[in-house]
């Protein structure tokens, strides 16, 4: 019995992101950092990272000061930037969302986090906390190999689809970077 084949064809489409300032970061910045300071933290825990800390494997429960610091607001700056991306200009929709999982990482001189999808999410995004300035947002790549380099500043959230390829890269500056990333359904 024969079994007859075909070849996969892959087409590329341009791929939505989107930038969206995140209402009071000044006048939070300090507090949240201070939160996180104190927060439950590892040292390098992630793969394809080397990180100052994160409390990426640290348990939900443990993680809930800084979230319950930003977190309403976090999310209708998220319902914000996906209306743009997902609904038509004319559309009377209210984007629905869930932030189904948090967590920060903090970048010292020379730290990194190589390229990666986010799975069992649709979207993904970061919130700069603090970005220095010899320090490059996320990088995007996208099917044909191009990099692509966001005009996200510190303060910034940035949305885009989960499995879009996309990395830290090295933060060349002596100032630490943070962000908190999240997964969206």
């Amino acid at each position: 019995m024969s079994q007859k084949t075909s070849e996969i064809e892959v087409h590329s489409i341009e791929m939505p992101y989107v930038i969206v300032p995140f209402e009071g970061h000044h006048q939070r910045k300090e507090k949240l950092l201070e939160i996180l300071d104190n927060s439950i933290a590892a040292q390098d825990a992630m793969d394809g990272s080397n990180l100052l800390s994160t409390d990426y494997h640290i348990a939900d429960q443990h993680k809930g000061e800084y979230m319950d610091f930003i977190g309403e607001d976090l999310a209708k700056c998220l319902a914000a930037g996906l209306e743009k991306i997902v609904l038509h200009e004319d559309s009377d929709q209210d984007v629905e969302l869930e932030i189904k999982d948090s967590w920060f990482q903090r970048y010292s001189k020379n730290n990194a986090h190589d390229w990666h999808i986010h799975k069992k999410c649709g979207w993904a995004a970061v919130y700069y906390v603090e970005l220095p300035e010899d320090s490059k947002p996320t990088l995007f790549q996208t099917n044909d190999g191009a990099v692509i380099e966001p005009n996200a500043t510190e303060g910034d959230v940035i949305i885009f689809p989960a499995y879009l390829w996309h990395c830290s890269p090295k933060n060349k500056d002596e100032d630490t970077k943070t962000v908190i990333a999240l997964n969206i359904e």
